[in-house]
């Protein structure tokens, strides 16, 4: 008579999709409930600083602790090489003006309520150097590391180990871009997403990932704060109808993404997949 194996079946890599969803529900959760707590003492700056670091510090832990794997492999803690740094912010430039033009068409389709473009374009505004050098912390350091460790770390790293690159990939980019929770801003997160994915995997840096995250959201801070009169039209959420980019500024930037992904592929080779724990025989 056969032997019955009542092996128990081998623990599945954290997060797969349903950890994914519990993690963002709880981001959300604890995120809401620290804004909600400061939001009398500080402001909508602060509130939005408290919410995400909150959220997203207690979704990084519970994720790194809930895997079971050192934290240096869960978040991709590996060092980046110098040369890569120039096409990553060429990427990050010129990306976020094609970024840019898809939500124009898509606020043509669905228009951007004038109380939320207020306030996106508050967060981007600043009138005095303190105010943009609070703005940049917050856009350009905090976001891009905290987000990224979230993201491309624990997410990431848990659904390829599932799903395998591509499919990984995509699904830590769609779970990126709802995260964001406004629907105007869906869409670019998870195209963005799917960049930042694709540039953590084949360096195997987390790094990577915050180098471009953080080039790509310092542009329109520095476009609309800096610049503002002179800014490029339609990009940046500056009026209550929406505008288009130039064409041929759209041709440039497409030209320049082209040129600054290609120095990025031939420098670059995709990290092997983590591999699936398996019980010992």
């Amino acid at each position: 008579m056969a032997k019955t194996d009542t092996r128990p079946e081998p623990a599945r890599p954290f997060p797969g999709l349903k950890g994914a969803v519990l993690l963002m529900l709880g981001g959300w959760a604890a995120g809401f409930l620290a804004a909600a707590a400061t939001g009398p003492f500080i402001g909508l700056e602060g509130t939005t600083a408290a919410g995400n670091i909150t959220g997203l510090a207690l979704m990084t832990w519970a994720g790194v602790r809930r895997s079971g794997a050192p934290a240096t492999e869960v978040l991709s803690l590996r060092p980046l090489r110098p040369g890569l740094l120039v096409p990553l912010v060429g990427m990050a430039l010129s990306g976020s003006v094609l970024a840019a033009e898809i939500g124009n068409w898509v606020e043509e389709l669905f228009p951007l309520p004038e109380v939320l473009r207020d306030i996106l374009l508050y967060l981007l505004r600043a009138d005095t150097w303190i105010g943009f050098i609070w703005r940049a912390a917050l856009l350009a350091l905090m976001a891009p590391v905290t987000e990224e460790l979230m993201f491309r770390g624990v997410f990431q790293h848990g659904l390829v180990a599932n799903y395998g690159p591509v499919k990984g990939i995509c699904v830590a980019s769609v779970c990126f871009g709802v995260f964001h929770l406004i629907p105007w801003q869906v869409v670019g997160a998870t195209l963005i997403g799917l960049l930042l994915g694709t540039v953590v995997h084949r360096t195997g840096s987390i790094l990577a990932g915050m180098v471009l995250h953080a080039a790509w959201n310092f542009l329109p801070l520095f476009v609309v704060s800096v610049l503002r009169d002179i800014s490029l039209p339609g990009y940046a959420p500056t009026s209550g109808a929406a505008t288009h980019i130039p064409f041929p500024v759209f041709l440039a930037a497409a030209a320049a993404f082209a040129l600054a992904l290609r120095g990025f592929w031939r420098g670059t080779e995709p990290v092997p997949n983590p591999v699936v724990p398996t019980e010992p025989e």
